[in-house]
């Protein structure tokens, strides 16, 4: 079974990507925080902090401080909000296997065990 969409990582984007953190920082930090280094998702708009959510508690999720928001996080914010297709199966092996090279525990351990 072939899968659709691009195997994407932070570590190698595309270079014919339009991919520019600081842009696009610029259109989800809220007005009153222009400017300011982005650390937390507090400085994120709503939409934006809802979605930051879903990635780092289900997509990509990880163990320890879930409001830091990390140059990996504002990479599939992008693509995610532009409708990018990615290749889940891939991602999520690369995932794992970061994990486990790491020494944090395992991910999507609900969806092994429903695998399984």
């Amino acid at each position: 079974m072939k899968y659709k969409g691009k195997k994407l990582c932070y570590v190698n984007i595309p270079y014919d990507f339009p991919y520019d953190r600081e842009m696009i920082l610029a259109t989800m930090v809220r007005p009153e925080m222009q400017g300011q280094h982005v650390k937390t998702i507090g400085c994120l708009n709503i939409n934006d902090r809802l979605l930051h959510y879903v990635i780092v508690h289900m997509l990509t999720p990880r163990t320890g401080n879930f409001a830091k928001v990390l140059h990996e996080d504002i990479f599939m914010l992008w693509v995610l909000k532009n409708n990018i297709a990615i290749n889940w199966p891939h991602h999520i092996m690369q995932h794992t296997l970061k994990c486990k090279a790491g020494d944090t525990p395992l991910p999507y351990d609900v969806l092994i065990t429903q695998i399984m």
